[in-house]
């Protein structure tokens, strides 16, 4: 392809733009930047251009978490996991976690997005970034068959209408447990929701994957964005290396990035100039820490690293957040057939299974983690809702947060805190996600925690990976909230509609009953991140502890953006996928409005 280079020898000495990171948003940016023929574009991502037929599968059976497509990146112990270190997820391959993902592809309730623009970013909110989320996709509805055999249900009008590259879809299959579990849901109360990408991200609803029907493969930022960027003359990726700094100037001005090999055997460093903007796309761990190493950060981290500090900006690597997850694992006692678990245990069911989806792309290979969910305010499984909430709003919350947190950052965690007290009241924006697609297992998800984390350079080693602490449930409220999260999924495991399954807990047990316990078990079984990391470079004013403003580009320093979910300022209620293509759709119209002026 004219647009790939193997080598440094290959590149110009200088584009227009340079785009730190070809994953999900970098491939997006870049595939819109380069639409204009007099525009040249330089990726440069760590991961290398994956082929493997597996990625386009879309079930994990064939393509999850394979580890040689992550970076090597491990948390701190952390203190309320019984001191666990986990992995933190971050892809290295072209087109990052798209490629990798579980393909989920929802959006967060409207009122999700229009705390965003409430702290401060004008044309964040809702009705501001719906036209970028429409404008990244195509949807294909699900065939009247399916609509009534399976039962999904969409409202294209409110949600989709776009052409974008990234195709989306419903698979052809669905376990028939999975309709078992739906009515669980129902008989909790659990109203259904006809659409959920359109604003009202609440209640039980189907989410579409980011599949394209006429292949049933994956559609990721690789296949639908750099593949038809690379026949363009102006358009050049590089992978394979690591891009070790950006160079700042005396002024603040961001000139372009020094760059090495991930081979050991090359050595030599390579600067490449940009004339336009740098712009990082290195996600909510790469870009935090190359600013660091750059040195635009916290002043006392980079003095520590032994790094020159260009501009002191505190919010560089503060204000992690993740979505946590906890586990209850179940075993059906009567399970009926077919289920997903013969797929792993019965080799000629799974021979099956495969020819039918390698000659017919139909059956359980065309499903990737699954197509229905439940987003739940908190009102609907938090009985004590309001006390709750009086908590939150009378809690000193600074004792909470991270030791490193100074004057702005404190006073962008009051803004925030005060927005997450009204959505822990609202009915239109969720608390609990539990995701289900027929296993008997369950993982409610923590959508919007008041724990913060940090992302930090290793003092001794600033090239290494860096110090990842996500700090999770250090507000003991998040505690409080995932403790009732977890009965409420016990009560939709021990529903009518479940009972001809005959659901038995295996983990933590059923003998686990007490609060006390039932917090144990969250301390043993739950994870910080379901590889959702974001906020460390937050879009908010500089006063408010923010690093890009609401046209993304860095505090204080000339040409030099950031496009990835490091600049999402909270949590929304979703699987992050669909929110990043929209980001950067909405990134490449700003860049492209600010080379015109």
């Amino acid at each position: 392809m004219a647009g790939l280079k193997g080598d440094v020898s290959e590149l110009e000495k200088s584009y227009d733009y340079i785009v730190v990171g070809g994953g999900t948003s970098g491939l997006t940016v870049a595939d819109r930047l380069s639409e204009d023929g007099t525009k040249t574009i330089l990726v440069v991502e760590y991961g290398y251009l994956d082929d493997s037929p597996n990625i386009l599968m879309p079930s994990p059976a064939n393509n999850d978490r394979n580890m040689s497509r992550f970076f090597d990146y491990m948390t701190t112990p952390q203190k309320e996991l019984n001191n666990q270190t986990t992995v933190a997820y971050a892809a290295a391959i072209v087109g990052g976690g798209s490629a990798v993902d579980h393909m989920m592809f929802d959006r967060g309730a409207a009122e999700d997005y229009d705390n965003w623009e409430k702290l401060g970013n004008p044309g964040w909110g809702w009705n501001g970034i719906l036209p970028y989320f429409q404008k990244s996709v195509t949807f294909t509805p699900p065939t009247a068959q399916q609509q009534k055999e399976i039962g999904y249900t969409y409202d294209e009008k409110a949600a989709y209408g776009g052409e974008g590259p990234i195709q989306c879809s419903y698979p052809p299959f669905q376990w028939p447990q999975q309709k078992i579990q739906w009515n669980a849901w129902r008989d909790l109360g659990i109203k259904e929701t006809k659409e959920g990408a359109g604003g009202e991200a609440v209640g039980l609803f189907w989410i579409p994957s980011a599949l394209n029907t006429k292949t049933m493969t994956r559609s990721y930022s690789r296949n639908a964005h750099y593949d038809r960027a690379a026949t363009r003359k102006n358009f050049h990726l590089l992978p394979g290396y690591k891009v070790l700094k950006i160079e700042v100037s005396k002024d603040l001005r961001a000139e372009g990035i020094t760059i090495q090999s991930r081979d050991g055997n090359k050595k030599a460093t390579t600067t490449i100039s940009a004339s336009q903007e740098v712009v990082l796309a290195a996600g909510a761990f790469g870009s935090p820490a190359l600013l660091q190493r750059s040195g635009v950060g916290p002043k006392d981290i980079l003095k520590a690293a032994s790094v020159e500090v260009k501009l002191d900006l505190p919010g560089v690597g503060r204000n992690l957040q993740d979505h946590a997850g906890s586990l209850l694992l179940y075993t059906y006692s009567t399970n009926t057939v077919p289920n997903s678990a013969a797929v792993s245990n019965n080799a000629t069911f799974a021979a099956e299974v495969q020819a039918q989806y390698t000659q017919n792309k139909t059956g359980p290979l065309t499903v990737g983690y699954g197509n229905s969910v439940v987003f739940l305010p908190l009102q609907t499984f938090e009985p004590n809702y309001e006390s709750l909430i009086k908590k939150v709003t009378s809690q000193n919350s600074s004792s909470y947060l991270p030791s490193e947190y100074e004057t702005t950052l404190f006073n962008g965690f009051k803004e925030q805190k005060a927005l997450l007290a009204a959505s822990y009241a609202s009915k239109h924006s969720a608390m609990l996600e539990v995701f289900f697609n027929g296993d008997p297992t369950a993982i409610p998800v923590l959508q919007k925690p008041l724990s913060r984390g940090t992302v930090h350079l290793n003092s001794t080693d600033p090239l290494g990976p860096p110090i990842i602490d996500p700090k999770v449930f250090s507000n003991p409220i998040d505690m409080d909230i995932m403790t009732s999260m977890f009965k409420y999924v016990r009560k939709w495991m021990a529903a009518p509609s479940q009972a001809s399954l005959g659901p038995v807990e295996i983990v933590p047990g059923s003998a686990v009953v007490s609060d006390a316990d039932i917090v144990g078990a969250i301390r043993q079984f739950s994870t910080p991140s379901i590889g959702h990391a974001l906020g460390t470079c937050a879009m908010m004013p500089l006063d408010m502890g923010g690093v890009v403003g609401s046209d993304l580009k860095v505090h204080g320093v000339e040409g030099l953006s950031i496009v990835d979910a490091s600049v999402m300022p909270l949590a929304p209620a979703t699987h992050l996928l669909t929110t990043v293509y929209a980001v950067a759709e909405k990134a490449a119209d700003l860049i492209k409005a600010r080379a015109k002026q």
